[in-house]
């Protein structure tokens, strides 16, 4: 192949350069034109039907710049015109319309543009909407022998400025993809990102595809606003393209530039940005554009090179200023290049698509195997001094060390935070400890009056016979009936060890359980107590569904919530005690509720009662735990809510599951 490259002057100085360069027609000929966005559309037109009126089997594509790149120079407002000669390379291009950021029927474009033998697929976007990305990755899927390139057109601040062309169709909205199939040819997809993290790292909230709606939260303006001040915010997406956020990707960073402004808050990105990618915002690295560059140069000195096409970033071309050219000067040794400066730069290779912003992007070609150079002798005279950024330079590192400070010390901070969870962990497993131990205490108590009544009537009985027989006095119905009723006490007593022991066993698996069935074991548990103490319990349960928790652990709530009601109503010394429990359902969720009347909680404790170790009753030598792990009970295992309050009558405890 052979790559020959003009500015366009006038019709004369075009013809004079096709015959000088031997360029006839044929469909092997691609013409590529990077057009300034200002131009006037009756010259671009002009130009247009020149090619397509000398070389009408040529295959023609363009796209709008904000500069121009020719055989190591950089222009401004120019038409170059680029002439790529191949051999024995298939040349297909389409041009799809899209309707607002519509995603194109990528099956049929497939069809028409891909071979077995496609190498290349040259990507020109006039629609800042679409997913620029997906549409290219859609397209080679997971090829990995094509490799691609392409541009986002340059628009300046009229969007409708920017335009892509195929043959003689012009579009604002559309995009032109084009494949280069052929045996012979070698291709290669080359990028320099040289931009640097400053500042803190972020993490997308709420994205949907390539829109972004909130960073940490906080929509993409006010965070611009927040971190880069009005100017930078008041001018996105533009000001997006100096101060892009970029994401780790293997060992280095990719950039995500903001491209449309929605009008919604939300910002439209040329590529996916799923909820949760850690994004940082970035800024030119002096240094890292030098040793970029050198590394870019040797490693397309090691390709077969005979032609290369540049797609730089108007972002490098604004911050390099008057030293632009340093970026595509040391190409003249190399082999005949064009490119321009665009919006966003596309890259894949391997089965993986990028669209990239602020990078140095290259496509080389050739369809001779042996078509390397030496590399070249060429000394870079980009440097702080040479483009006067001594300052900004020095602000950047301090923001980069500040950061890195700043992420050293949150990293020193997770670490003891981490600690010290583990270490409350261990004291809530005391805690939890002593509070089963405190309760087992009370549960044996309660043993004890549930066996009285039951013993008492064995042992009665028991004499009753030994009477009779120490009389003579045998009586076989009678002897039958005691035996009988000696028979039910134990089997009494041994319902009541089960239900015990059932009571402690560390069951923590869910379960659909009856409401009613959770408020009457705890009553039967602890109810000699309180028949003992004359205590009258309420019941109001007006529950249809069952509720799915955790039988054991609600039970054990429920029993420390009565027997706390209970101690509140003996050390108050209340005529007529009484304890109320309702059970009803509340939307989605069942409530129960525990109140007694002993004239409440004092103010000053109500805040205080579900923290550990704090109680009302030191006389009494409480643990002060029972209602603290009935809370974590209630709320860490069985995912409900326990709150309390005071009634017209007394406190009034609240389970909501």
């Amino acid at each position: 192949m052979k790559l020959c490259n003009t500015r366009y002057r006038s019709e004369e100085k075009l013809e004079t350069f096709l015959a000088a360069h031997a360029l006839f027609d044929n469909k092997r000929l691609l013409i590529q034109i990077f057009c300034y966005h200002q131009a006037k559309p009756s010259t671009l037109q002009r130009v247009v039907n020149l090619l397509r009126g000398k070389l009408p089997q040529a295959t023609i594509v363009g796209i709008s710049s904000a500069g121009e790149i020719m055989e190591g120079r950089v222009l401004e407002k120019n038409i170059v015109l680029s002439f790529a000669q191949f051999e024995s390379t298939d040349i297909r291009a389409e041009l799809i319309e899209l309707d607002g950021g519509n995603y194109p029927d990528m099956g049929s474009v497939k069809r028409k543009l891909l071979k077995r033998e496609t190498k290349v697929v040259l990507g020109y976007f006039g629609n800042r909407s679409c997913n620029i990305e997906a549409i290219l990755q859609d397209l080679i899927q997971k090829r990995e022998d094509i490799v691609v390139a392409g541009a986002l057109c340059s628009s300046g601040k009229r969007a409708e400025s920017g335009f892509v062309l195929l043959n003689d169709r012009i579009s604002h909205t559309g995009i032109v993809l084009l494949s280069l199939s052929g045996s012979d040819l070698q291709a290669s997809s080359l990028y320099s990102f040289d931009y640097t993290p400053i500042g803190r790292a972020f993490k997308v909230t709420k994205s949907q595809e390539n829109i972004l709606y909130t960073v940490d939260k906080i929509p993409l303006k006010e965070l611009y606003r927040k971190y880069l001040g009005e100017e930078i915010a008041s001018h996105l997406p533009k000001s997006g393209m100096q101060f892009p956020f970029v994401i780790a990707y293997d060992h280095d960073y990719l950039p995500r530039t903001p491209l449309v402004d929605r009008g919604d808050g939300s910002f439209g990105y040329g590529s996916d940005i799923p909820e949760g990618t850690t994004l940082s915002i970035a800024f030119a690295d002096i240094d890292k554009i030098v040793e970029n560059g050198k590394r870019l140069i040797e490693k397309v000195c090691t390709l077969p090179v005979e032609g290369v096409f540049i797609f730089d970033s108007v972002a490098r071309k604004n911050f390099l200023q008057n030293l632009a050219y340093e970026d595509v000067a040391p190409f003249r040794q190399i082999a005949p290049h064009a490119g321009l400066f665009c919006d966003g730069e596309c890259y894949g290779k391997e089965g993986e698509v990028h669209f990239l912003s602020q990078t140095l992007t290259l496509l080389t070609l050739s369809e001779d195997p042996d078509a390397r150079i030496e590399k070249p002798e060429y000394r870079s005279r980009i440097n702080a001094e040479n483009l006067d950024l001594q300052t900004i330079k020095a602000l950047s590192n301090i923001a980069r060390v500040s950061s890195q400070e700043l992420q050293e010390l949150n990293m020193k901070l997770e670490k003891r935070i981490k600690e010290e969870v583990e270490k409350n962990r261990k004291k809530e497993g005391i805690l939890i400890h002593n509070s089963r131990l405190a309760q087992m205490g009370e549960m044996m108590s309660m043993i004890a009056h549930q066996w009285r009544q039951p013993l008492s009537a064995i042992s009665a009985t028991s004499t009753g016979l030994q009477v009779k027989i120490e009389l003579d006095n045998y009586d076989q119905a009678f002897f039958l009936d005691a035996l009988q009723k000696i028979e039910e006490y134990v089997l009494h007593l041994s319902h009541t060890i089960d239900d015990f022991a059932n009571f402690f066993k560390p069951n923590k698996k869910k379960e659909d359980v009856e409401v009613k069935d959770l408020i009457e074991k705890a009553l039967f548990i602890i109810h000699p107590s309180l028949k003992k103490h004359s205590i009258l319990v309420m019941k109001e349960i007006h529950c249809s569904h069952k509720v799915h928790t955790i039988y054991n652990e609600v039970v054990q709530v429920l029993l420390n919530l009565i027997k706390n009601a209970e101690n509140a109503l003996l050390k108050k010394g209340v005529l007529e005690p009484k304890i109320m429990i309702r059970a009803y359902e509340k939307g989605e969720h069942t409530v129960i509720e525990v109140e007694d009347n002993a004239g409440g909680i004092p103010a000053e404790n109500l805040n205080r009662i579900f923290e550990p170790y704090f109680s009302t009753k030191q006389s009494e030598k409480s643990t002060g735990l029972g209602l603290y792990m009935s809370k974590f009970i209630i709320e860490e295992s069985c995912g409900g809510k326990l709150e309390v309050e005071n009634s017209s009558e007394g406190a009034k405890f609240t389970i909501t599951l």
